[in-house]
């Protein structure tokens, strides 16, 4: 399998932002904290399907490879907005990525981000795209994507739910972003008359719902399905008025074209990906 992952990314004065200090990355927290998580991020993909891994044989004190049916070949490329970045404190991290400097605004990086996509469709199975801070730790991630396809078909697209986990929040886990107000997707796409789908998995029935929010800060197309977006007319037509740029980026386009999908909140563990910042959790207020 071969994949490619583009990672938007920006770091700079909050006053870039396009919401306070939210925008495709971050705009003004610890730059080594965030370094860590922009990394964490890249790590997650090659340590889950990349070829460097190995069981240690400690009779014969020697590696033998592991984990062939798993492994991939990933290409991660970050993509930046003039000087705003921590790409030079990032390789010093030892991972790998490939680093294209845009002069595109920091707001519109995640359109950037699908012209590169589309620059290699031709080359990759799966065309990846996440915020810096989202972080993967199912090592069955895209066979689950497979397997979903298979099943229901290429129309229909399965979005990770997102998460934080905090040590010091009322929950030690926290699902965000499960719902939006409902004219923030109706305007875009009607949902309207949408039935859970049922599946079975290794024995136990798994129930998918149509995702109120169908945003993950991501995307995992195959193939075909890459080649169905690029083939719309709306495929890079900077249109961000689904809540913000950094959100149409990641949710618009694929929401106007394919039908996505969510696990339900019983089964929200069985396709997730964490949010590597805390802020949500940590800042949960609850109506009293």
């Amino acid at each position: 399998m071969r994949i490619i992952i583009v990672i938007p990314h920006f770091f700079g004065p909050s006053s870039m932002a396009q919401e306070k200090n939210k925008i495709t990355g971050s705009g003004g927290n610890d730059p080594d904290e965030r370094v860590d998580i922009i990394s964490n991020a890249i790590l997650s993909f090659k340590n889950l399907f990349g070829f460097q891994q190995g069981l240690h044989d400690f009779v014969n004190n020697k590696i033998i490879p592991v984990n062939h049916h798993e492994q991939a070949s990933i290409a991660t490329v970050i993509c930046t907005s003039g000087k705003y970045h921590l790409v030079d404190k990032l390789k010093g991290k030892n991972v790998e990525f490939s680093h294209i400097e845009t002069d595109d605004k920091p707001t519109n990086l995640g359109f950037a981000c699908h012209q590169i996509l589309k620059d290699n469709v031709n080359n990759f199975d799966y065309f990846c795209y996440i915020e810096d801070d989202m972080i993967i730790h199912d090592p069955y991630f895209f066979w689950k994507l497979e397997w979903f396809n298979k099943n229901v078909g290429n129309d229909y697209i399965l979005q990770p739910l997102q998460y934080e986990i905090s040590k010091k929040a009322i929950v030690k886990k926290l699902y965000i972003g499960a719902t939006i107000p409902e004219h923030w997707t109706k305007k875009h796409r009607k949902f309207d008359g949408l039935n859970n789908i049922s599946l079975h998995y290794l024995n136990r029935e798994i129930i998918f719902c149509p995702a109120k929010n169908p945003h993950s800060g991501a995307f995992f197309l195959n193939n075909e399905q890459f080649q169905k977006w690029i083939s719309m007319p709306y495929f890079l037509d900077g249109d961000s008025s689904f809540i913000g740029p950094m959100e149409s980026a990641a949710t618009l386009g694929i929401m106007k074209c394919f039908i996505p999908y969510k696990p339900c909140s019983e089964f929200a563990n069985f396709f997730e990906i964490q949010h590597g910042d805390s802020r949500y959790i940590n800042n949960l207020k609850l109506v009293e």
